[in-house]
């Protein structure tokens, strides 16, 4: 059975990025791939030496020596950890692009994807698998986040990187306009791995909760007071009590009730049991459109912000149709434009693994 090398994140201890990366492991076995993620796990100085090299923002390390202070964070790392531990496969820890280019010798394919690993503002060139250059490779589905490229550097190492896949795709056609202005060629854009797996798939890993039922269940990831201001009104007109799944301080600071020591699988059940969803956040929006809960979608950046990943939103709002992300409905119309994203899914991985050689 031909063995695929997956890169992607897995250790930013964010719910959708560990349960994308599942999902993706899991289409993967149908097509009679033996998976394994690349578990990456650089130390500070790779990460500060990435930084100097790629002229990415040194406010990043800042930013993620933050979150990781914030209470609750190691409880949900745990988590994290545990998650992993059940459900996935992985590869020996790779700390530097040493490691990743011997761990790349045991795979026949290297996939790319998905969640936000191409980034502009954070760019790092082994996600764009650049220690390996005698095997096929292939994206699924990469998020760039953002409408424009930072810089003709950042732009030009990306085009280097990019060079040797034999197949590309990415998430939304923000990203693909800039892929296509870096190299020539236009990518394809799918749907993220979490619409590949429908929600009886979900539901079958998901801790059966019936936490949500009459909640408004609360995920976000930014820090706003606005957000909060807004979960109030809503729960007032709905008479719904809010339930928030917490990922920052502030969060916790509400006054609301927080449901503690949350793993990926009790994550699904809330949100799969929410009577409403309020959230910032990508894959919270999916979740709630793959559970069929109704929800709003508040937005974390400004848009004239040159780093707003607003587009990953405003991807799922033209997708699915939406007239507005504020009390979007999900219903049989959405469903079948999920199960069509799902095949279309599905088909691109099929000509890609050929088209490899796989």
């Amino acid at each position: 059975m031909p063995r695929a090398g997956i890169m992607t994140f897995l250790h930013n201890d964010n719910y959708g990025s560990i349960l994308q990366a599942y999902a993706l492991q899991q289409v993967l076995a149908r097509f009679h791939l033996e998976a394994e993620h690349i578990d990456y796990q650089p130390g500070r100085m790779e990460k500060l030496r990435n930084l100097l090299k790629c002229g990415n923002s040194p406010l990043l390390m800042a930013d993620g020596l933050r979150k990781r202070s914030e209470s609750g964070a190691a409880a949900r790392s745990r988590e994290m950890a545990a998650f992993r531990a059940r459900c996935m496969k992985l590869s020996a820890p790779c700390r530097n692009e040493a490691d990743l280019s011997k761990a790349a010798e045991e795979y026949d394919l290297l996939i790319a994807g998905s969640d936000q690993i191409w980034s502009p503002v954070w760019l790092n060139p082994v996600y764009f698998l650049n220690y390996a250059h005698s095997m096929p490779k292939i994206s699924y589905a990469c998020s760039l986040g953002i409408q424009n490229m930072p810089s003709r550097r950042k732009a030009e190492v990306m085009r280097q990187a990019l060079k040797d896949f034999q197949s590309i795709s990415v998430r939304e056609d923000e990203g693909a306009d800039i892929i296509e202005q870096i190299t020539g060629n236009r990518p394809a854009v799918l749907p993220d791995p979490v619409l590949l797996l429908t929600a009886q798939e979900w539901k079958e890993i998901a801790v059966d909760t019936s936490l949500g039922d009459g909640r408004i269940v609360c995920y976000m990831i930014g820090k706003n007071p606005v957000y909060w201001d807004r979960v109030r009104r809503t729960a007032e007109l709905l008479e719904l009590n809010p339930l928030i799944i917490p990922m920052t301080d502030e969060s916790r600071d509400q006054g609301m009730e927080v449901v503690e020591h949350v793993s990926p699988e009790m994550f699904l059940g809330l949100l799969a049991s929410a009577s409403y969803v309020m959230t910032d956040s990508f894959h919270g929006t999916m979740f709630a459109t793959v559970f069929a809960r109704q929800h709003t979608v508040l937005r974390r950046y400004a848009d004239d912000d040159r780093e707003s990943k607003n587009s990953r939103i405003d991807q799922v709002k033209r997708t699915l149709g939406y007239i507005s992300l504020d009390a979007c409905r999900p219903d049989s119309r959405t469903a079948q434009i999920i199960a069509d994203l799902r095949q279309k899914g599905l088909d691109w991985l099929e000509v890609a693994f050929s088209l490899a050689g796989v």
